[in-house]
């Protein structure tokens, strides 16, 4: 029996939850006819049989927004060296072509597979930050490809190093294995595994709980066909995002404000993220401060009837020196996902990355870019994430603008 409160794990004649203290549901061993009160508006209710949260609270989600940027931060740096290891490949190539067929043709082998392996890694983990939907109920499923993608990764690996070694016996008389190199990949592998898995129980889900492996074998089985849905779930996102960036925009797909007396002022819809740029080298980072305030002032015009408030540039200065920088994620992840509600409102569509929250995609890109600033794409990714914020935030002020001061976007 679980708690419905803290999901801790009962003995079936407990009446009280032995965590916390809260009453469990009544059974048949226990006899007690007393349900449990409802203490708590926004506890987390563990339902056994699915592992999912009948309930998301606030931390929850905070932690799903962790638990989809490090799939796609792990993703990424995969995909990074799957792609430096691309370039080696040719040196077989050249093998070929001087003669040495049976070692070029090995080498071209070993470092292919070592490649893919990666490819697998990348894969996996990008598939379940962009594919994980509570409504779909696919979290374990798309955990259980990330556990096996892991052992996939370790299985290429190994016949990469096998096929390497080979073509180091024909060329040098002598087999080569790199056991140390395949140690970490191994133990890099695991470890990605584990943080994705202890994210994801941190964020209130339960997957495999109570399930044995002949319970997961008929799961296994179902993989791929779930794999190819999720895939096409993802391609159809993309082309219904295109389509509405390319048709015109619906006439009262927004709301229209132009008959009401609201005194308000144009909206900026010509944001230059270059001038952002230049504009802040020159004035050693004041003019982004001020870009800053006047972003989250906007969008706290046009999300106005959300109910929710951006806080100012003060506060977000203050608490961002006092978390180390923490804070300012987490005030631009609530204030770009303000700005995605407002898509159906205002007829505008929001561009982001696969079928992430707009608040997750900047995160990700920030994080991505943050640790892999060494490799030199760091910076660019880190840069497109504002430049994207720039656009969605240009989109809505635009249409913001046509519908309240009829303007048609030619007067800023």
């Amino acid at each position: 029996m679980f708690c419905p409160k803290c999901g801790k794990e009962n003995g079936s004649q407990n009446s009280f939850c032995f965590n916390c203290g809260v009453p469990l549901p009544v059974t048949k061993e226990n006899g007690i006819t007393n349900e449990p009160e409802n203490t708590n508006e926004n506890v987390i209710a563990i339902t056994p049989d699915t592992g999912r949260n009948a309930d998301i609270t606030i931390d929850s989600k905070t932690l799903k927004l962790v638990l989809s940027a490090s799939g796609v931060i792990i993703a990424f740096l995969y995909l990074w060296f799957a792609l430096r290891g691309i370039l080696p490949v040719f040196s077989g190539v050249t093998a070929v072509l001087r003669g040495r067929v049976p070692y070029g043709i090995l080498n071209i082998a070993g470092r292919a597979l070592a490649v893919l392996s990666r490819l697998v890694m990348a894969a996996g983990f990008l598939l379940y930050a962009l594919s994980r939907d509570d409504e779909r109920d696919n979290t374990e499923s798309l955990l259980l490809t990330v556990i096996l993608c892991a052992f996939l990764r370790i299985v290429l690996l190994f016949s990469a190093q096998t096929v390497s070694g080979l073509s180091a016996f024909v060329r040098f008389g002598r087999f080569a294995f790199n056991g140390i190199s395949f140690g970490k990949a191994v133990l890099y592998a695991f470890l990605a595994a584990g943080i994705e898995i202890g994210l994801t129980f941190l964020a209130g889900y339960r997957p495999f709980l109570g399930k044995t492996a002949n319970d997961l074998l008929p799961e296994i089985k179902k993989l791929p066909g779930i794999l190819l849905d999720e895939t096409e779930i993802l391609g159809r996102k993309y082309r219904e995002r295109t389509a509405r960036r390319r048709s015109p925009v619906k006439e009262g797909a927004y709301h229209d404000m132009s008959s009401q007396k609201t005194g308000a002022e144009p909206m900026n819809e010509k944001r230059s993220y270059l001038a952002f740029v230049l504009l802040g080298i020159i004035t050693c980072g004041i003019y982004p401060l001020y870009v800053v305030y006047t972003i989250g002032r906007d969008v706290n015009i046009l999300c106005k009837e959300d109910g929710e408030t951006t806080p100012g540039l003060l506060r977000l200065i203050l608490l961002s020196l006092v978390t180390c920088g923490i804070y300012s994620f987490v005030w631009y992840y609530r204030l770009l996902n303000r700005v995605e509600k407002q898509e159906e409102n205002w007829g505008v569509t929001i561009q982001t990355f696969g079928s992430m929250e707009l608040g997750t995609c900047w995160v990700a890109m920030k994080l991505v870019g943050i640790l892999v600033s060494i490799c030199g794409i760091g910076v660019l990714i880190s840069c497109y994430a504002d430049y994207l914020m720039f656009c969605n935030l240009n989109e809505l002020s635009k249409e913001y603008n046509r519908r309240t001061l009829g303007w048609s976007g030619t007067e800023v």
